[in-house]
């Protein structure tokens, strides 16, 4: 007969894939992104994303492990079911997923701190800063770059639209049993909502400086840049 774990289980299984599969999904877009960098620091910059992400999804591995969690398969089921980091097909895409999706796991990993499971909660005290650290650095090339390609801003619109998009479901849905289910057991110390709060604030103020705002306030668009990946699964390559 198959295992039947408890919810405790089944909700920390869920975390561990999320955050696995993002990991993995960033490692290997970033060495997607070589052939569009600029330049040898840029390539090499890539790279070490790639490397950093790498650590990052072993070390989800090695807690999924230590939990009798065979994640892989799961994985592979979220990929073909889940929409993740979107498709890097030019250097504004890698500002983008820099500047909103790794802030996006950073403010995640703050809730993720103070896990019961000790394991996952040193994890995420790892790698905590390097994830915001990613964004911040990600941010501030974002706003050089489109502050100086204004007559880019219909291209560029769509492509804010996506990587908003993405970021937001890195966070997570909010108000869903399941999330705070795992607040009230102690897997996480903040909600999807609260999380996404803090989020929305910092993407703001990033597009505010880049003068991208045509989502701002992000609170109030949360819904319109996240509501057809939600409603239906969409195979990601």
């Amino acid at each position: 007969m198959p295992e039947v774990r408890s919810l405790e289980q089944q909700l920390l299984t869920r975390m561990l894939v999320r955050h696995a599969y993002r990991e993995r999904l960033a490692a290997e877009r970033f060495r997607s992104a070589i052939p569009l960098a600029q330049g040898e620091g840029e390539r090499d910059r890539l790279l070490t994303l790639a490397t950093e992400e790498d650590e990052h999804y072993d070390g989800c591995c090695e807690v999924a492990v230590a939990h009798r969690i065979d994640i892989e398969p799961l994985i592979r089921q979220r990929r073909c079911l889940v929409p993740g980091i979107p498709l890097f097909t030019t250097w504004l895409d890698v500002l983008l997923a820099r500047a909103f999706n790794d802030q996006a796991g950073y403010h995640v990993l703050r809730g993720v701190m103070g896990c019961k499971f000790q394991d996952y909660g040193n994890l995420a005290r790892r790698i905590v800063e390097e994830e915001k650290e990613h964004g911040a650095e990600g941010a501030q090339l974002l706003i050089q770059y489109s502050l100086g390609r204004r007559a880019d801003l219909d291209r560029m619109r769509a492509a804010v639209a996506v990587h908003l998009g993405a970021a937001i479901r890195c966070v997570g849905r909010a108000d869903t049993e399941g999330d705070r289910e795992a607040v009230r057991l102690g897997l996480k110390t903040r909600s999807s909502a609260e999380t996404l709060a803090e989020f929305s604030d910092y993407a703001d103020q990033v597009l505010a400086a880049a003068g991208l705002t045509w989502f701002s306030p992000l609170r109030s668009n949360i819904d319109t840049l996240t509501q057809d990946h939600w409603n239906r699964g969409t195979k990601v390559t």
